[in-house]
């Protein structure tokens, strides 16, 4: 009876993640110092264990920010639009008080990187966003790994001059830093001149580097629940009434508005949705893949179908970011026509119909050496735990073959997010998981 309720699976695939500090150091201007407000953003280039090239963009003033644990300054959108961000991960503005100061060292914590072996390069893209030109002069840029982190942050006096920086408590072992290369002056620093507005992107090259991994330490480390990037799609299922499922050859077209960061809204619309099950009870208008880049939240949902026989009972649509289904929308419709337009919000209380749960038995081989297990906490960012997932198909996607379903990932769970919080031989850890719509 087990084997027809569970299937057993080899372990597909393993991470290793590492986290690594970066240290900024500013050098004097030779104009004028005036404090300024900036937009800072980062692609970090790295190879992995098997020597292909990988990238991570961020917003590096919001990490800085956080590095410093304080509340960080975003930019407020103006209603034209006018002011709105050029690039990804440039909404987080500096304080001209704590940052990118003249003789001064930023500090902030690189993403996570999974199987990180070599740094190869760091590219910078500032936007000054003040209104008097300033100049941004880097003297050194310094990677080291963390080997831990009590996350107590405190202010110290820095030199003779009176001045203070922010300083986070950390263990560190120096990793790479910056080399001579196109841009960097004979004294060693890359003068970057910001005019009022005005973009600059500014490319380092890092010194030779290689993270050793070894068996012995932990498997992973700050790993995030769900994925940081902003790469999100839609995917819509739309269901006709019960009275109209003929629906062969029906043309319906869906307009999806939703919620951007900075107070913005974007809308999207495909014009042709995919029909599946024709005059049966599974009916429905479908599509899957819908670029939605930075999406918030779902705001409504408009649909178009000039067939006056075919009424809509409901849909739901499904915000997916990296293959992980972050969110789900039930919208009711109330059996209505669409021959004239029909618009509607998500339901605030309806949940997914499927609420089947999933568990997860992992068994861990005798040779397993006894480990204790701890997540990070607000004041000790330091990890030792597991993160699971596992990829699945959706018992919606019942228009694709077999072979060409989707194929989803479950957010990451840790094993003490499960309330198991040490490793011995030979053990079976259980790891629930609370995933609708589960198919294979």
């Amino acid at each position: 009876m087990l084997k027809d309720l569970a299937r057993t699976f080899k372990i597909s695939y393993q991470q290793k993640v590492v986290n690594l500090l970066c240290e900024i150091a500013a050098q004097s201007w030779d104009i004028n110092y005036t404090p300024f407000e900036c937009s800072l953003a980062a692609e970090l280039l790295y190879l992995d264990l098997d020597g292909q090239p990988q990238k991570v963009t961020f917003d590096v003033i919001s990490r800085i920010y956080d590095y410093m644990k304080r509340t960080p300054k975003t930019l407020e959108a103006a209603a034209d639009g006018s002011n709105q961000s050029l690039y990804n991960g440039m909404g987080t503005i500096s304080d001209p008080n704590t940052m990118l100061r003249p003789c001064h060292t930023d500090r902030f914590v690189l993403p996570p990187l999974a199987d990180c072996k070599t740094l190869k390069s760091i590219t910078f893209k500032v936007l000054n966003r003040s209104s008097e030109e300033a100049q941004w002069v880097i003297g050194g840029v310094w990677i080291a790994r963390i080997v831990s982190d009590s996350g107590m942050v405190t202010l110290q006096e820095i030199g003779s001059g009176g001045e203070s920086e922010y300083i986070r408590s950390m263990k560190t072992e120096p990793l790479c830093q910056m080399i001579a290369d196109e841009g960097v002056n004979q004294d060693g620093a890359v003068k970057l001149p910001l005019l009022v507005g005005n973009t600059v992107k500014q490319k380092i090259q890092l010194s030779e580097s290689s993270i050793t991994w070894s068996d012995n330490s932990s498997w992973t480390s700050a790993v995030t629940r769900l994925p940081q990037s902003t790469n999100d799609t839609l995917n819509i299922y739309l269901y006709p009434s019960a009275g109209s499922r003929t629906i062969a050859n029906i043309n319906v077209s869906a307009v999806f508005q939703y919620t951007l960061p900075f107070s913005r809204i974007m809308q999207v619309k495909q014009s042709t949705l995919y029909s599946y099950g024709s005059g049966t009870e599974n009916a429905v208008f479908y599509y899957t893949g819908i670029p939605a880049d930075d999406m918030q939240n779902l705001i409504s949902l408009g649909i178009t179908c000039r067939n006056s026989d075919i009424l809509f009972h409901n849909a739901l649509v499904e915000q997916v970011r990296d293959g992980i289904v972050i969110g789900t929308y039930e919208i009711p419709l109330g059996d209505a026509s669409a021959t004239l337009g029909l618009k509607a919000a998500p339901s605030g209380s309806a949940g997914p119909r499927d609420r089947k749960r999933q568990n997860m038995m992992i068994s861990f081989s005798e040779n397993t050496k006894e480990m204790t297990l701890f997540g990070p906490t607000e004041d000790y960012t330091n990890v030792n735990d597991i993160a699971v997932a596992f990829s699945y198909t959706s018992t919606l996607d019942k228009g694709y073959a077999e072979g060409d379903k989707p194929e989803y990932y479950t957010p990451y769970v840790y094993l003490t997010d499960a309330g198991i919080n040490k490793l011995m031989p030979g053990m079976m850890a259980e790891i629930p998981f609370d995933i609708p719509y589960v198919s294979e």
